[in-house]
């Protein structure tokens, strides 16, 4: 490519980054306010790019990614594409309406998809520049000295140093509205159900009452919390281990105790009262036990119990914490379903049933947490009477928004037949008007408890006709709540005071919670907003600061998972692809699920885990290409 054809290319791109569509106006108005508007920023870009392609068109030449990863930079190149059309308009029409629309979409799916295949290109070399090299080395500073030697205590210490001011401010708790509504089953103001861990409805209402004991509910309060704050503690110190373990630069366990200490995406989250942090912290334990054992060379049988029961325990409490945790075990019991298959049939070719014992007490292993699970919440529901209030949408997210969508745009082409089908599973009158495009939860609460399978089977017809008649109406649905999974943003919000959930309610719904308030002794905190107000101020700064405003993105987090997934198809990293299989599996439930734009604490897995899984592939990778040169036959002299 000549120094004239990369020019033009930045240009092209710099154009399709910064471009933007104009609501209500011509496509010509659109171009020239995109261009008029950020015309310093567009020309900056463009000169940045035509630098950085051209100095560097060596590495782009001798670079080539795979067809996985060219899927990641086309879905993602997609995502923009929509993101741009959605964020102007309410809609996905401009993208085609003319022929100069389609080739200004064209312009923009270019620039973005090839910004990921050159992110992929640099993060596949960051991956692969350290193959060869032995990574412990004398390390310098008397902080990189005690991180090398005694990376848990290290990390412990630094990282509960700059907790402390934050659970100062905010203690006892932080109350949202799920807090406040499971309080107020566990005292009887409400029936009591199972719509909520019931595991964390028991935790929070016990203590409590133990603070009640005590003479103070606040108290209560607190040590509800201390069970997720000393979890995720454990989890952020053992993964400066498993760093260490794994023959990696302080630096990598830095980058761990930053986000660990720092980040908005774990000060936000500590004294927040909900399933949401033990299930993270939990997870993040459960991926340092996994990658350890991993690690572990000359495995003795004691070593292999203690690994497998920390795994039970620890998965146990992933599932019992998030309901969408089971899902996350699904993939790897169906692998070692077939794996088990596999060695059967090789166990009775070769008359070694040795052979299949390893993959048999691995299947166990993972099914164990499930069934266990399973049990703890059957018990907690039958000692506490619990409702069964787990609907049959909770996982139809996605066509029920795109039916309410539909409605709300069309509504005189629903048919007297349709509209009964669709009264049977959801509320219908006034459904355009309780629809919104990024949070399904107005339309899917208004599912009757009793419908039943049939009821389902009917809508599903009409849901399959009506996509038939406006596909892009449903693509349109789907793409404006879930957008942002996958988009390099961080607009995030943060819960703030003790009385967070109480705060945000209707006059007439607050009297409730003054009454659970009275009933249990919990007091306000009043003296503290001020300090709250200025802490919620640190964590928009921090969300705002380049580099490390990437550390409580959890959209980040979810294209940095899909990179790793495709780079470790590329390099055939089969227990990388594995490692990722967890995390993909709950990005799914997330995108099927009533996720909410800013709601942090849905992606916190994202922003915990990632940093791992990134050292792990870069530890495996170093593995497989020193055992490639080993196996390689070797140059010898008389």
């Amino acid at each position: 490519m000549t120094k004239l054809k990369y020019l033009i290319n930045s240009i092209v791109i710099a154009v399709g980054l910064n471009f933007s569509f104009t609501k209500g106006q011509l496509l010509v108005v659109s171009i020239k306010n995109s261009l008029m508007k950020n015309a310093i920023l567009l020309n900056g870009i463009a000169i940045i790019l035509f630098y950085i392609l051209y100095k560097n068109r060596d590495f782009l030449k001798k670079s080539k990614i795979s067809l996985m990863q060219w899927v990641v930079s086309l879905f993602l190149g997609i995502v923009q594409l929509f993101k741009t059309a959605l964020s102007s308009t309410d809609g996905l029409t401009i993208l085609y309406s003319s022929w100069l629309n389609i080739l200004i979409s064209l312009v923009v799916l270019y620039s973005y998809t090839y910004i990921f295949n050159i992110i992929q290109m640099l993060f596949m070399a960051f991956i692969q520049k350290n193959d060869m090299v032995e990574f412990v080395q004398p390390e310098k500073g008397f902080l990189n000295k005690n991180l090398a030697n005694h990376p848990f205590i290290t990390s412990f210490v630094i990282i509960l140093i700059c907790w402390l001011p934050v659970i100062v401010i905010n203690y006892p708790s932080i109350l949202v509205v799920d807090a406040f509504r499971q309080l107020r089953q566990y005292y009887g103001e409400i029936p009591i159900t199972n719509a909520h861990p019931p595991i964390h409805t028991v935790m929070l209402g016990l203590s409590v009452s133990l603070g009640r004991k005590l003479g103070d509910a606040n108290l209560g309060l607190f040590l509800s919390n201390i069970p997720q704050i000393l979890m995720t503690l454990i989890g952020f110190s053992l993964s400066s281990v498993t760093i260490r373990k794994m023959k990696l630069p302080t630096f990598y366990s830095w980058v761990n105790i930053v986000i660990g200490a720092l980040s908005p995406a774990v000060l936000g989250m500590l004294l927040v009262s909900t399933k949401d942090l033990f299930f993270t912290s939990s997870l993040l334990v459960v991926y340092n036990i996994t990658i350890l054992y991993y690690l572990k060379k000359n495995k003795t049988t004691t070593t292999n119990v203690f690994y497998a029961l920390m795994f039970i325990l620890m998965s146990t409490l992933v599932i019992l914490f998030r309901k969408n945790g089971i899902y996350m075990m699904i993939p790897l019991v169906v692998i070692f379903i077939f794996r088990v298959l596999i060695y059967i049939v090789k166990s009775i070719q070769q008359k070694k049933i040795k052979m299949i014992v390893p993959s048999v007490m691995m299947l166990l292993i993972l099914i164990i947490p499930i069934v266990l699970s399973q049990l703890v919440d059957k018990t907690l529901e039958t000692k506490y009477n619990m409702v069964e209030d787990v609907r049959k949408s909770e996982m139809l997210s996605i066509p029920f928004q795109q039916t309410a969508r539909y409605v709300k745009k069309f509504p005189n082409e629903v048919t007297a037949d349709e509209k009964e089908k669709i009264k049977a599973v959801m509320y219908y009158d006034g459904l355009g008007e309780i629809y919104n495009p990024i949070i399904s939860d107005p339309v899917k609460r208004t599912t009757p408890k009793d419908v039943t399978n049939e009821e389902l089977k009917d809508y599903f017809k009409v849901w399959f006709q009506m996509f038939l008649k406006h596909p892009v109406t449903y693509i349109e649905s789907t793409a404006a709540q879930n957008y942002y999974l996958f988009s390099p943003e961080n607009y995030n919000f943060y819960y703030s005071t003790l009385t967070d959930g109480y705060d945000k309610q209707q006059p007439e719904e607050r009297k409730t919670y003054d009454v659970l308030m009275d009933k249990t002794g919990i007091k306000k905190t009043e003296h503290k907003k001020d300090m709250q107000k200025d802490l919620t101020t640190y964590f928009r700064i921090f969300d705002s600061l380049p580099i490390l405003g990437l550390f409580s993105s959890f959209s980040f987090g979810v294209m940095i998972l899909l990179m790793i997934f495709a780079l470790a198809v590329r390099l055939r990293l089969n227990v990388g692809m594995m490692a990722t299989l967890p995390m993909l599996m709950l990005l799914l439930t997330i995108f099927a699920g009533p996720v909410v734009r800013g709601y942090l604490r849905y992606g916190l897995p994202f922003v915990y885990v990632m940093p791992l899984l990134v050292c792990f592939i870069i530890y495996l990778n170093k593995e497989k290409n020193n055992q490639t040169m080993s196996e390689e036959p070797q140059l010898t002299t008389n």
